[in-house]
């Protein structure tokens, strides 16, 4: 049970894409309080992208309602907070980039907001500096590298002091290194407050998160502890998403009615010196 109030709250909402038969999503409850950390896991077409997109009022639901810090996003008064509260970032930081440098794309979301030029510059360097662009600002972000472009991205939003960040498999096109990078970004930024909600179809990522909510279908199928997940494989085969490599191997080498499996490696090791 959330000790804190929900910062994002779904009633029943049901949400589906014209000439298209089955709905996106189907009935959809859920809230997410402040400071938490919910990595969204599930296969292609389950509807991960469409909850993203509703969260800061990109989409609507067809039926029921979607809350943001108390405010519903069917009221278009509502929506200038919202998207103040909630910032996105996508798989594809090239759609995301529309400045011809850098430094102008991290400020264009705090220019939208209307803030003063002295207050976006000093935003911009921070930001710079934080996410390891400081010597980049003045570049043209094609030059840049996937990592880069991606921070690039991540900076403009956290510059705009969301309360919470909604990242859509953020990091799927970057090389293991940049990955690894990105994601202890996001992890610190969490830890200094921010609110995350993570989607991703990545299971070593999910499996690091506090919390898990898997979609099946449009519906959601788990939320809880990863652990729990991953402990049932009649649920793991239902969502069609297959268990990180640690949960794998800890099952090959486990005898019948061991402890649950371990979610990282680096978890693994440490039962196995044990």
């Amino acid at each position: 049970m959330m000790s804190q109030p929900p910062i994002i709250s779904l009633k029943s909402v049901t949400f589906g894409y014209p000439d298209v038969r089955s709905l996106a999503l189907d009935g959809v409850s859920l809230e997410v309080a402040a400071g938490e950390f919910v990595a969204v896991a599930g296969a292609n077409g389950s509807g991960k992208s469409t909850l993203a997109r509703l969260f800061n009022g990109l989409l609507l639901p067809g039926a029921g309602n979607v809350l943001i810090d108390g405010k519903n996003t069917r009221d278009r008064e509502n929506l200038n907070h919202i998207r103040e509260t909630v910032a996105m970032v996508f798989q594809n930081p090239e759609s995301q980039i529309v400045a011809a440098t850098v430094g102008d794309d991290i400020a264009f979301g705090l220019e939208n907001l209307g803030l003063p030029a002295e207050q976006i510059g000093l935003r911009v360097q921070e930001a710079g500096c934080r996410f390891g662009l400081a010597g980049l600002l003045d570049r043209e972000p094609h030059w840049l590298s996937g990592g880069q472009k991606q921070r690039t991205v991540l900076a403009g939003a956290v510059a705009m002091e969301p309360r919470v960040l909604v990242l859509d498999e953020p990091a799927s096109m970057l090389d293991p290194c940049s990955r690894k990078e990105f994601m202890a970004l996001v992890r610190d930024l969490w830890q200094d407050g921010t609110t995350v909600v993570y989607l991703s179809h990545d299971m070593d990522e999910v499996a690091r998160a506090p919390r898990m909510i898997a979609l099946s279908e449009g519906k959601v199928s788990f939320d809880g502890d990863p652990h729990d997940f991953f402990s049932r494989e009649g649920l793991m085969a239902e969502t069609n998403l297959r268990p990180p490599l640690a949960v794998r191997l800890s099952r090959f080498l486990a005898s019948a009615g061991s402890k649950p499996p371990a979610l990282t490696l680096a978890e693994l090791v440490k039962r196995a010196c044990a």
